[in-house]
């Protein structure tokens, strides 16, 4: 199959698991173009990252107001002219646009994986999330999608609130990294970290608010946050004792994951998250909000721990090591089994021909 990707998050979870989906898909031989948009924090090494036998097309969009009209004339032109039996959306932005500009003249199927979708947002006043959910639907009605749900709360939510088909497809680790740094040594004093945007959705107020908790009477546990992102957060977090790393190269990052004591997930929504998942994969600890995203993943007590306020992740955080230890090798057995590339390839390849055997769809 000709197979193009289009994502305008050119960062974060969302690109690594289309660029995770493209590597296994070159690798079933299938010819794969990854259409995508750089934002900060995108890595500097993408032609690497995607792996040989995937092509990669810049096509800028932001900002949304100068560049959103020509992105959808050159996304018209690249599908006229590449023609792919599967186009594959990643994010909201990208998911509206995508099918508004592919029509219903376009020969091939749509898949559609958000992400998280905006409609999980729940801080989101109700007059935005009503039109949120107009768009969905009138994107869904230019062009009919499959959604690819990452975890089961994205599910329910699309069938509630969109009406649309909808698979579950869990996100997934890929092999190789989890290999190359799983097994790292810790250092005596390994810190506290996180790897994510610095944005309201990952609440810094209450990771830094853990800091301080865990500091005031454990000074030896240090925490960092690898990423960037809202200033004033990062400054908060800083005046803390929160260490700020910026964006470093995924290997550096990773590598960092890998030494910590635990990984603090302190986010108020999210699908799934990759670097949870990762975390789990390299033996890492994870100490994470309770939340419908949390609950879908950490089986509180026995694969990591789940925390109600600043308190009880602290708590968690400076347990006893044996505890942690047991924990991280469950969440490690679980990543192997659950959160396997295997299963995630199986997974996609099975959407992708089971739409493409169903043909166009009417009109």
């Amino acid at each position: 199959m000709r197979i193009c990707h289009v994502i305008e998050s050119g960062a974060t979870g969302a690109l690594e698991m289309a660029l995770l989906a493209a590597e296994t898909q070159s690798a079933r031989g299938h010819r794969v173009l990854i259409a995508y948009s750089k934002r900060p924090g995108a890595p500097a090494d993408l032609g690497a990252r995607a792996g040989e036998g995937v092509a990669l097309k810049h096509l800028r969009m932001r900002p949304l107001a100068l560049f959103a009209p020509a992105w959808c004339v050159r996304l018209a032109r690249l599908l006229a002219r590449w023609q792919p039996d599967v186009l594959h959306l990643h994010c909201s932005l990208a998911g509206f646009l995508g099918r508004l500009v592919a029509g219903r003249r376009f020969r091939g199927r749509v898949l559609y994986s958000p992400h998280c979708i905006a409609l999980m947002h729940l801080d989101r006043p109700a007059p935005e999330r009503a039109a949120i959910r107009a768009m969905e639907r009138l994107a869904q009605a230019v062009r009919p999608a499959l959604y690819l749900a990452c975890a089961g709360p994205e599910l329910e939510v699309v069938a509630r609130e969109v009406g649309a088909p909808v698979r579950l497809l869990e996100n997934a680790i890929g092999d190789a990294p989890a290999a190359r740094f799983r097994g790292a040594v810790r250092p005596r004093a390994s810190p506290v970290v996180t790897c994510a945007r610095i944005a309201p959705l990952k609440d810094p107020e209450t990771f830094a608010r853990v800091c301080r908790t865990v500091r005031a009477s454990r000074p030896d546990i240090e925490f960092e946050w690898i990423g960037d992102g809202d200033r004033r957060a990062r400054r908060n977090l800083e005046r803390s004792g929160v260490r700020v790393t910026g964006w470093l190269p995924r290997d550096a990052a990773l590598a960092r994951v890998a030494r910590a004591g635990a990984y603090l997930s302190t986010s108020l929504w999210e699908g799934m998250p990759v670097s949870v998942l990762e975390a789990m994969a390299l033996g890492v600890p994870v100490v994470c909000r309770r939340a419908e995203w949390s609950e879908a993943i950490v089986r509180d007590g026995e694969t990591g721990r789940l925390f109600d306020d600043a308190g009880t992740a602290a708590e968690a955080l400076t347990a006893d090591p044996a505890w942690r230890r047991a924990a991280a090798e469950a969440a490690l057995a679980a990543a192997r089994e659950r959160f396997s590339q295997a299963r995630f390839a199986a997974g996609l390849e099975a959407a992708c021909r089971d739409e493409r055997a169903a043909g166009l769809p009417p009109g």
